[in-house]
């Protein structure tokens, strides 16, 4: 309903895509079922040790982000910084973040600060990761108030 970028399939573009231009999508990784396993040290050892945004080198590079920084992603809702990490496994105008871990293991914001809850069926809302529009940009290094 909000990643809608292109007039397309008898459905008009969204026009907040021209503020936000970029889908960003939660996917899970191996050693992960949404948050479990997310406190294991030597699964973290094994795999990644914090939140990290997957995004394609095409777009990194329009945005003067390196491999390896710190991003903040952010849109109207919130904000969340993690590590940028290329991929050119990742389409262009899209971003994957990772889901599952915990508000306190984010520098700042959280991805579910970038999300809508979506009534799907009035006994499961849930977070719409899949269905995000955003923006990022190199982070300055500042930490928002909520996260002092």
């Amino acid at each position: 309903m909000e990643a809608w970028p292109v007039t397309a399939g008898g459905f008009d573009a969204n026009p907040l895509a021209e503020k936000y231009p970029l889908i960003v999508t939660a996917g899970t990784r191996r050693f992960r079922v949404h948050s479990y396993y997310g406190q294991n040290p030597l699964l973290r050892e094994m795999e990644i040790n914090e939140p990290c945004v997957r995004i394609n080198p095409v777009d990194a590079e329009a945005r003067g982000i390196e491999d390896g920084s710190y991003v903040r992603l952010f849109n109207d809702r919130g904000h969340a910084v993690a590590k940028a990490t290329f991929s050119a496994g990742i389409r262009p105008g899209c971003l994957d973040i990772d889901r599952g871990w915990q508000r306190s293991q984010y520098i700042s914001g959280c991805n579910n600060d970038l999300t809508s809850k979506q009534i799907v069926d009035w006994t499961c809302p849930t977070y719409a990761y899949h269905d995000c529009l955003v923006e990022i940009e190199p982070w300055d290094g500042v930490v928002a108030e909520s996260q002092e």
